[in-house]
């Protein structure tokens, strides 16, 4: 079975970074992002890096430090106990979650048509064909 991921989580995420220019607003152990939605900071995204789906805050933390070289990134997530992304994967990520690109190729779904979200089965699938490819 397809780990559970949000890709609505992740879109409104990318929506809010986009919009607001900064990271989102905190409330407890939950995000506020645009439209008031609420998500755990530790929603797992369909956003891959190294076999391991990053949660939330591993994104907005991405984010925040995407001006710093990759190995004070990489300390500072470690310092932070943060997950973190790939070194070849960082480049890809950023440029979506800044609307720079449309979509990464480190989405495990696929990409929204028209600008409509997948169904929630058409990213189970991906995510299926995706693990099955992987093997």
């Amino acid at each position: 079975m397809a780990e559970e991921t949000s890709l609505a989580a992740l879109q409104a995420l990318r929506a809010w970074l986009i919009a607001e220019k900064r990271a989102p607003e905190e409330a407890g152990e939950d995000y506020v992002l645009a439209g008031g939605a609420r998500f755990p900071k530790t929603t797992r995204t369909p956003v891959s890096s190294s076999n391991n789906f990053l949660p939330l805050n591993a994104l907005v933390h991405a984010w925040s430090t995407a001006d710093l070289p990759v190995g004070q990134y990489i300390r500072d997530a470690r310092t932070n106990n943060v997950a973190r992304l790939a070194h070849l994967d960082r480049p890809d990520v950023l440029g979506y979650l800044k609307g720079e690109k449309d979509w990464s190729s480190r989405i495990s779904a696929e990409p929204p048509q028209s600008g409509q979200a997948p169904a929630s089965g058409e990213v189970a699938a991906a995510q299926g064909a995706k693990a099955a490819d992987n093997k």
